[in-house]
């Protein structure tokens, strides 16, 4: 037997159940008499090895193996549907600080990361290796069999590497760090000291990365302007209205503010200050505007115009479910081909307090594939449709449709254009300090969402939040 093995031997049978600093400095002296005592018995044992006794007890690298964790998805109904993800162990790398012994992940890793059962491999210097067992006041080491062994790394985990001499050890602290932040969870920051002042009915959009606050004083258009959403500036006076228009119809068709008066006329104004009538086409409601069209409701049927002159029927079915307030048409590029754009109408209406009101269309410049609105009935075949939310808002954000209201305290979420929507409980939530009871506006720019609302104080609060993608 080797003085090498010998001392592998000795230490797991002494060292690694370490003893009180008090003990363990009574018996150091005897412990050391007695490895000089083996030296000397076993020397004519290494005639033929060249081995190498040395202090040295240093930990060069760490890797881990690959880390799979249950990740918890929102169902329909709001509950959990867990599915599992795995982290490449290769991708995970550690930084190693031989001052003072500390080893860290140099990346946070996911939030729904499963630290409980990790399986490392050290590479070190030195001949016995251990790890100390994490949980407050416990001073003993237990033996690891490096690679095979799992460690649970929800907290720091103390290890020690024994040199070759049996006697010198150093001691490393080992973390692997992971994010404090659930993933695909939106995190909000506040914009401080804003000068935006919004009344209860209100309307945030952005137009050429700029954002424009519509709001209504006392029967009077107010219009902000901001870059950031912090230094806003407002016009002294508008001009062109015959009479107060509706704020919730403001919408933006072909790079150009349109509004609906309350005498049923339709404003245009470029930068939402000076207004002029836009058609001879009177509406009952105004309900947007996509790519293609800009579209009414005159009492009886839903109108499409693409230049506000020429106007066609397109929508005359379940005319009855047309939204009566908390209005929104929201259109993208469809995912199979970008001509062609997925628009979607919500709203409410008294004709059905059960579910809000969600209409959809192909929209397209070619007359022959252009669709007209379809309503999207509310049967027991769905039994998710949007719910009917006092104050609704709904705005796209990432390909997605959101929509908010009633305590304004839950996103509901929509992939499928509006036909089905899901309760999110946890990790995609509105600001914390939103209100319940007023209107909350939300747009979707540079990657955020950024909200606003009028506080019951008669502040006003501006947020904006961002998904971690971790």
């Amino acid at each position: 037997m080797s003085i090498q093995k010998m001392f592998v031997f000795l230490h797991d049978n002494y060292i690694l159940c370490k003893m009180k600093n008090s003990v363990l400095n009574r018996y150091k002296s005897v412990f050391a008499m007695l490895l000089m005592l083996v030296a000397v018995a076993f020397a004519g044992c290494i005639t033929d090895e060249e081995t190498e006794v040395t202090p040295e007890c240093y930990i060069t690298g760490l890797t881990v193996k690959d880390i799979k964790s249950a990740y918890h998805q929102p169902a329909y109904d709001g509950s959990d549907s867990v599915t599992y993800r795995t982290i490449s162990g290769g991708t995970i790398k550690f930084h190693i600080d031989q001052l003072k012994g500390v080893i860290t992940s140099v990346d946070s890793l996911p939030n729904w990361t499963d630290l409980t059962e990790v399986y490392p491999t050290f590479s070190y210097t030195g001949v016995i290796f251990a790890r100390k067992k994490a949980y407050m006041g416990d001073d003993m080491y237990y033996a690891f069999n490096n690679g095979t062994d799992s460690v649970n790394f929800t907290h720091p985990v103390e290890f020690m590497v024994v040199g070759s001499d049996g006697i010198s050890t150093k001691h490393y602290w080992v973390s692997i760090n992971k994010s404090s932040i659930a993933s695909d969870s939106l995190v909000w920051a506040d914009v401080k000291d804003h000068n935006l002042s919004l009344t209860d009915n209100s309307q945030l959009i952005v137009k050429n990365g700029q954002f424009y606050a519509f709001t209504d004083e006392s029967g009077t258009l107010k219009v902000s302007t901001s870059a950031n959403a912090k230094d806003w500036t407002t016009p002294a006076t508008l001009t062109g209205f015959a009479k107060p228009i509706d704020i919730q119809s403001v919408c933006i068709f072909k790079d150009s503010f349109y509004a609906l008066g309350a005498d049923g006329q339709i404003y245009s104004s470029a930068e939402g200050t000076a207004w002029t009538a836009a058609s001879a086409e009177k509406a009952v409601k105004l309900l947007g505007a996509d790519k293609y069209y800009i579209y009414i409701f005159d009492g009886t049927n839903i109108l499409a115009s693409k230049d506000l002159t020429n106007w066609e029927v397109n929508g005359d079915k379940d005319i009855e479910m047309i939204p009566e307030t908390n209005i929104s048409l929201i259109s993208y590029a469809t995912k199979t081909n970008t001509a062609l754009q997925a628009s979607v109408l919500t709203g409410l209406t008294s004709k059905n307090t059960n579910a809000a009101t969600v209409w959809y269309k192909i929209s397209a410049d070619d007359e022959l594939t252009n669709q007209s609105w379809n309503y999207i009935k509310v049967t027991s075949e769905n039994p998710y449709p949007l719910p009917y939310l006092e104050g609704l808002e709904v705005f796209p954000f990432e390909g997605e449709l959101y929509a908010m209201g009633a305590g304004n305290s839950v996103f509901y979420r929509s992939s499928d254009n509006g036909i089905t929507w899901i309760k999110l409980t946890r990790h995609i939530l509105p600001p914390a300090a939103v209100e319940a009871g007023n209107h909350a506006n939300a747009v979707e720019k540079d990657g955020y969402i950024w909200m606003a609302q009028r506080l019951a104080d008669g502040s006003t609060a501006v947020w904006k939040g961002r998904v971690n993608k971790k």
